[in-house]
């Protein structure tokens, strides 16, 4: 089944409303048929949200109280992430992530968040 078309539930992780609202907005009109199961502004809530077996984490990097990466890391998350940053170089966080499918700069353009939904898409159809 075509990824684009199938029932994908995603996590949102970012802290600044204004780009959960672009965010959500985007992903809605690049992938109409994906769900948001959940939403948090708190690296703390990583462990409980993994628990909701989503298909696909967007996440900043830094959250309100700390670095999304290192929760990654600690409980070896086993979903892939597509990590958000408003820093050029986040290399030094993403060897954090397990499943790690890329890392877009803020602000993020569709075409980047396009991008890495086909990348994710690419790795699953395998």
């Amino acid at each position: 089944m075509n990824q684009t078309a199938r029932q994908v539930k995603y996590i949102l992780l970012e802290d600044e409303h204004i780009t959960v609202l672009g965010l959500k907005r985007t992903v809605s009109r690049l992938r109409p048929a994906w769900s948001l199961i959940a939403e948090s502004d708190s690296s703390a809530d990583i462990p409980r949200l993994i628990k909701l077996t989503p298909d696909l984490i967007i996440s900043d990097i830094y959250l309100a109280d700390g670095t999304s990466t290192d929760m990654f890391e600690l409980h070896c998350c086993p979903i892939p992430v597509i990590l958000l940053t408003g820093y050029p170089v986040a290399t030094e966080h993403c060897h954090k992530v397990p499943n790690l499918v890329t890392y877009i700069e803020k602000p993020v353009a569709h075409t980047d968040l396009e991008q890495a939904f086909r990348i994710w898409e690419s790795i699953i159809i395998k």
